[in-house]
C-alpha cells in the first residue's frame, strides 16, 4: 500500500513525522485531503483538525496557522503551533471558546486586537473539534 510521509513542524520541534495514509488539512480555501500520488501543492492553513491515519488508527491535531507543502508523497505541515488529542481536556477546551467567543462579539473589524482575538476563536475552535 502506498503512503505518504507528513511531518508537523511548529517553532519549537517537530510534533509528528511518519508514513501515513492520507490526511486531511484546514486550508485557508477549505478542508482538504491528500492521498498518496497527490499533485504538489502549496497553501496556508488556518486554525483548524489535521486528521491523519497513522499505523492502522486515526490521529488528529488542533494546529494554527502556517503552511502545507505536498510534495512527491511527502506532506510538511509548517504551523504556529500543534497539540494531539491527548493533550486536549475537552471540557477546558469547550469553557476556552466559549470565553474566546463572547470576547470576539464585542468586537469590530476596526476594533484593536481584532485580529488576535479572531485567532483566539479559531484555536479554541480547533481544539474542541479534535476533543472529541
Amino acid at each position: 500500500m502506498s503512503s505518504i510521509h507528513l511531518r508537523v513542524v511548529t517553532p519549537k520541534s517537530t510534533v509528528f513525522e511518519g508514513d501515513v495514509a492520507d490526511c486531511t488539512a484546514p486550508g485557508a480555501t477549505g478542508e482538504f485531503g491528500v492521498l498518496p500520488e497527490h499533485i504538489s501543492y502549496l497553501t496556508a492553513v488556518i486554525p483548524g483538525p489535521l486528521r491523519f491515519e497513522h499505523s492502522g488508527s486515526q490521529h488528529a491535531y488542533a494546529i494554527g496557522r502556517g503552511f502545507i507543502q505536498v510534495a512527491s508523497d511527502n506532506v510538511t505541515v509548517l504551523c504556529r503551533y500543534a497539540e494531539s488529542t491527548s493533550g486536549i481536556v475537552p471540557k477546558d477546551a469547550a469553557t476556552e471558546l466559549e470565553e474566546a467567543e463572547m470576547a470576539f462579539a464585542h468586537m469590530g473589524p476596526d476594533s484593536e486586537g481584532y485580529a488576535a482575538a479572531e485567532d483566539r476563536v479559531l484555536d479554541a475552535r480547533a481544539r474542541v473539534a479534535v476533543s472529541g
